[in-house]
């Protein structure tokens, strides 16, 4: 937070009433089992959580005082509000309005916690930035990310994220961005929105709040690009292009990609800066580009932005490179829809010896998930990898679509024999991990490198042996 706040002052801002002796907070909790001494806790309420239950516990944990919507029976002071998620958003709203820095929010269906990365890579060359941390990008998780702005920070980079028309709207109100960039509309979350024509009015609310001294930075790549520079206003509308588009304000020009990752030329109208990034695949190369208009947009030069690309080394659990011996994993298994799961297949298809993707469900595709599986299936025959292993409840749609190259498994664990066979038959293994959240694909990667470990084990014994046996030998 920006400055403490008295539980009388945060009655005040929530319209609550306090019980229990005034003091100070300057930071929150939602959660006791992640509090730090003297926190606020928000008791939220949800589906299958009740806070209120659970106030003793956070005094327990150091809690100085308690959001609550119920009074309990603790002596810790409690501060009761009709809702709390509406009060800590009130709350959240006040902190806002007292940050006096450049706030840029990222939305879109694929890219924005890369883009918010890359953005706070490249604005870290100028002073200290706050950005979103792990996946607090919904309704609950905007107001704690604004909470947890300080009076040190210069830039913010917030990412918005819905799984249904109107939540970027709702959430864009309380954070009044200076930027407002979406990377690009895909069918993600499609179970929520209906159709991609609402997926593509949904991603253009993050424009409404913009005013005259607003920007815009938009994806002139993607098909949707009409439909959100129309909804601008006022705004300044800076764009960016993949592809190269020299209309656009900033677009990349000779892009080479390898394994190693990409490199491409950087153009900013009349100057060009070239780019080296240890990331696969073009959609890196646009996630760059939309980072680097945002920063732009704002002043920042080309030669800083260039420098902060080069500091940025990816995000946790995708497109993460790790290699144990003989096998290289992507893993990629922090979420999936049909557009990145493509994308992800694509850096496969790039990659050295046996190609391996191994998939688990795509969540919240409505009506039209068995369409949209049996399309990642023939993509993965496109692109010519040479195996398609998949789990979960379309795991048959998936395999089936692969003609000749896809099998399917009731379940990871029996998946993971048949994958260990595969590595232990070929000198060279590529193996491509991916899934929706709820479908836990990191658990194929951390079992595997459970085998690999072992097997690389008994082989370092086994050689150990075989040399101990020669020694004797010689030794007679």
């Amino acid at each position: 937070m920006i400055q403490s706040c008295s539980f009388s002052r945060l009655a005040e801002i929530t319209g609550g009433h306090l019980r229990g002796t005034d003091g100070h907070f300057q930071s929150i909790s939602t959660d006791t089992r992640r509090m730090s001494q003297g926190d606020l806790f928000v008791a939220l309420i949800g589906p299958n959580f009740n806070g209120n239950r659970f106030v003793g516990q956070a005094r327990q944990n150091g809690a100085c005082a308690a959001l609550v919507s119920e009074y309990s029976d603790s002596p810790l002071p409690q501060i009761r509000v009709e809702n709390t998620l509406v009060a800590l958003r009130a709350l959240a709203a006040d902190n806002r309005n007292q940050f006096g820095g450049l706030i840029f929010a990222v939305t879109g269906s694929n890219g924005k916690t890369t883009v918010k990365e890359m953005l706070a890579s490249i604005m870290a060359q100028s002073g200290s930035v706050f950005s979103t941390r792990g996946n607090l990008n919904n309704h609950f998780g905007v107001p704690i990310s604004l909470l947890q702005i300080s009076a040190g920070h210069e830039y913010a980079v917030i990412e918005l994220g819905a799984s249904a028309k109107g939540e970027i709207l709702f959430n864009t109100q309380l954070v009044q961005p200076d930027v407002a960039i979406i990377t690009n509309a895909g069918e993600a979350h499609l179970e929520g929105f209906g159709s991609k024509d609402v997926i593509v009015r949904t991603k253009g609310e993050i424009l409404a709040k913009l005013g005259k001294s607003g920007v815009a930075v938009l994806n002139m790549d993607d098909p949707a690009f009409g439909v959100w520079s129309s909804l601008l206003t006022e705004a300044k509308l800076v764009s960016f292009s993949a592809k190269g588009n020299p209309r656009s304000s900033v677009y990349a020009q000779h892009i080479e990609r390898d394994e190693s990752g990409v490199r491409f030329d950087m153009h900013f109208q009349d100057q060009r800066v070239a780019v080296s990034l240890p990331l696969p695949g073009l959609h890196t190369v646009s996630n760059a580009l939309a980072a680097a208009a945002a920063a732009w947009s704002r002043g920042v030069s080309p030669r800083i932005i260039q420098q902060g690309l080069q500091r940025f080394s990816g995000v946790a659990s995708r497109l993460q490179f790790r290699q144990w011996g003989s096998v290289q994993i992507i893993d990629d298994s922090y979420n999936a829809n049909p557009s990145s799961v493509c994308a992800a297949i694509e850096v496969l298809s790039q990659q050295p010896g046996y190609q391996v993707a191994v998939l688990g469900d795509m969540a919240e595709l409505g009506p039209e998930a068995e369409r949209l599986h049996a399309s990642v299936g023939k993509a993965a025959l496109e692109y010519g990898i040479d195996r398609l292993m998949a789990t979960g409840q379309f795991a048959s749609v998936l395999a089936d679509s692969a003609t000749g190259i896809g099998e399917s498994f009731g379940s990871k664990a029996e998946l993971i024999p048949a994958l260990v066979s595969i590595v232990e038959k070929q000198p060279m293994t590529t193996i491509l991990v991916k899934g929706s959240r709820g479908a836990r694909m990191e658990e194929v990667i951390n079992w595997l490198e459970q085998k690999t470990v072992q097997a690389a084990k008994r082989n370092t014994e086994s050689n150990a042996d075989n040399n101990m046996k020669k020694m004797d030998d010689n030794k007679c």
